[in-house]
């Protein structure tokens, strides 16, 4: 099930986002819920009791109590939500506000359409996301993932929230041919996942949980160009 969240301390922008959704929904065989906030306090309290995700959060920058751009950095190693679309009636606030989950902005007054095309492509990469079977027991999706590293016939996968799976008998090339175009090898040990990707300098990229990882030699130009293709179209997808 496609869950949405809206934390928006306006009652008749949660109204009018919530009918788009369903709007949206109508001709879909999906199910789908929507849970709303009327402020950041309120949704972080459902944050402490619930160990359910949603899936897509539309999120008011602007709001008494805990702001958005509060909620987005405390979310960051928070499996609580998925993807976060920023909704905000100043666009001076949109520099803050950029972050690894945040795949988006609505500016206020909030169209039609625009919901209407933040939850296309949301719940098509909702639909799209592929779950990996690293072993018997374990099960992850490859948004997940921050990079994997290789020892010999090993690898190591290390996700986004900190967690690890350590020493999976299968080799990187082998990751490589089943993830996505994300995925991009940079080292011959190292395979990373750009949308991970928080700085990247000459010699190295910087990852989640201040992670630094070499680019090899070899692989610095075609990192270069398939990184700026990604970041390209996602920057273009946001707005």
């Amino acid at each position: 099930m496609f869950t949405i969240g809206i934390c928006d301390d306006e009652a008749l922008i949660r109204k009018f986002i919530h009918k788009n959704i369903d709007t949206f929904f109508s001709d879909k065989t999906g199910e789908y819920n929507v849970l709303e906030f009327s402020d950041g306090n309120d949704f972080l309290r459902w944050v402490d009791k619930e160990a359910s995700t949603i899936d897509l959060l539309f999120l008011d920058i602007e709001m008494p109590g805990k702001d958005g751009i509060s909620i987005k950095d405390m979310l960051e190693k928070n499996d609580n939500v998925e993807r976060i679309v920023f909704v905000t009636s100043h666009i001076e606030n949109m520099q803050d506000a950029f972050g690894l989950k945040v795949v988006g902005f609505l500016i206020k007054p909030v169209s039609d359409e625009d919901i209407c095309r933040r939850l296309k492509d949301n719940y098509n990469d909702y639909l799209n996301d592929k779950v990996l079977q690293i072993d018997n027991e374990n099960y992850i999706k490859e948004s997940q993932i921050s990079y994997i590293k290789s020892e010999g016939i090993y690898c190591d996968i290390f996700l986004i929230n900190g967690e690890s799976i350590k020493t999976v008998r299968n080799s990187l090339a082998a990751y490589k041919k089943n993830l996505g175009d994300s995925f991009i090898q940079v080292h011959r040990s190292y395979l990373i996942n750009a949308y991970d990707v928080k700085r990247n300098e000459k010699n190295k990229v910087m990852l989640s949980n201040d992670v630094q990882v070499p680019i090899g030699r070899s692989y610095k130009k075609i990192f270069q160009e398939s990184y700026r293709n990604i970041a390209m179209k996602r920057a273009k997808g946001r707005m």
